[in-house]
């Protein structure tokens, strides 16, 4: 599709979110502008001020740029705020339809934002800014999951959950690396080299099998036979966890991917470049944790020391993450791990945490955190780290 067409589409798009925003506004709020909240205001400007720089942006290079980042780190939160809105409305006005209007929101959740990405990212080619928009653009996604009222509950379990944010964020990548001169890598195809180790990768897999479930009873065992002899009795399978895992497995190591990516690009002259990109992936990661101070998700209230054991722990599982993909170069293998241990996790019932178990959590927190720290310090040695520096340098070359 021609640059041209994309920046039309963009427009139509922003042109349809300021009718939205005020047809919304007045369902909800009738003709009284006073009673505006200011985010709807802001909300509003925005879209006005991005569509008028989208139209002198195309004879000034400064007013395009200032154009691409305005929309690059807003649009996203307010297409799904406008989203949200737009097909709640639908619902309570004819419920009879609210699955097909339902449906329609995932589908359009799926697509909304492609356009600013292939007209906006094409601009940043800082690789510290594109890491920021990356950011924005995760953050964007996990404070604004798009939740409609009045669907049915087999569309508003998968909804709510994130699960079509999550998806929406892996096609999205495909346009990111496309815009940003790279092929997005999900399933790099196998190279076998002499610094390749099948030992190393049979480990890898059987280490994270087996920590899926040691990351969930390590919190449980009263006694030490408990660490290895694992009781499901109290454990229940539902849609809500199941989603609820998918959308962590997806939409993290799909962000994760992104960080790595990035960070290989920025230090791309350090000999360094992979222990900087891990390290600095799995930190991004875990301070993404922060954000789930004061929320509350399976029977558990995340206050300060709950999540920053949290930021801990998902920092050393981060490390891991980040290895197991460059040593591989299968992000979907990232993803079935990722949602392995959730998914473990997210299984435990009222019953499961009713136990006095003989650790304490920052304790289990730092096991947590050390296990997979230590597995991703002996991948950094040897001819473990010379193959990921090959899969490195194959995943960030330009195509």
């Amino acid at each position: 599709m021609k640059q041209k067409l994309w920046n039309r589409i963009l427009k139509f798009e922003l042109i349809l979110s300021i009718l939205l925003a005020i047809l919304l506004n007045i369902n909800v709020k009738g003709l009284n502008w006073t009673r505006l909240a200011v985010a709807d205001w802001i909300s509003l400007a925005i879209l006005i001020a991005t569509l008028v720089l989208q139209f002198l942006a195309e004879k000034n290079h400064y007013l395009k740029f200032t154009a691409d980042i305005l929309s690059a780190l807003t649009l996203s939160c307010i297409f799904n705020w406008l989203l949200t809105g737009t097909i709640s409305t639908l619902n309570e006005k004819i419920q009879q339809l609210a699955p097909i209007f339902s449906i329609l929101g995932c589908l359009i959740l799926l697509v909304n934002f492609i356009p600013v990405v292939k007209v906006s990212y094409l601009t940043i080619k800082n690789g510290v800014l594109r890491l920021m928009l990356v950011v924005v653009l995760i953050l964007s996604q996990l404070y604004s999951v798009v939740v409609f009222k009045k669907a049915p509950s087999y569309i508003s379990v998968m909804v709510d959950q994130g699960f079509v944010n999550a998806i929406a964020v892996f096609i999205l990548t495909f346009f990111i690396m496309q815009a940003w001169g790279f092929k997005f890598e999900w399933n790099l195809k196998f190279i076998k080299t002499k610094n390749f180790q099948w030992w190393v990768l049979v480990f890898l897999v059987v280490f994270l099998a087996w920590f899926s479930f040691f990351n969930t009873f390590i919190g449980l065992a009263q006694v030490p036979a408990q660490l290895f002899e694992w009781d499901f009795s109290t454990f229940e399978i539902t849609w809500k966890g199941f989603y609820a895992s998918a959308e962590a497995g997806i939409l993290e190591e799909t962000e994760r991917y992104l960080n790595v990516v990035l960070l290989l690009y920025i230090f791309h002259n350090f000999k360094s470049k992979v222990v900087l990109a891990v390290v600095g992936s799995s930190a991004i990661f875990g301070l993404f944790h922060l954000i789930n101070l004061g929320s509350t998700s399976f029977g558990i209230h995340y206050d300060l020391d709950v999540v920053l054991k949290q930021v801990v722990y998902s920092f050393g599982m981060g490390l891991l993450m980040a290895a197991l993909y460059l040593y591989t170069g299968k992000l979907w293998l990232c993803i079935l791990a990722h949602f392995s241990i959730d998914f473990i996790s997210f299984s435990k019932t009222m019953l499961t945490l009713v136990v006095s178990p003989m650790l304490g959590n920052w304790t289990v927190s730092l096991i947590i955190m050390a296990l997979p720290t230590i597995v991703t310090i002996w991948m950094m040695t040897g001819k473990r780290r010379k193959f990921m520096e090959d899969n490195a340098a194959r995943i960030v070359a330009t195509r």
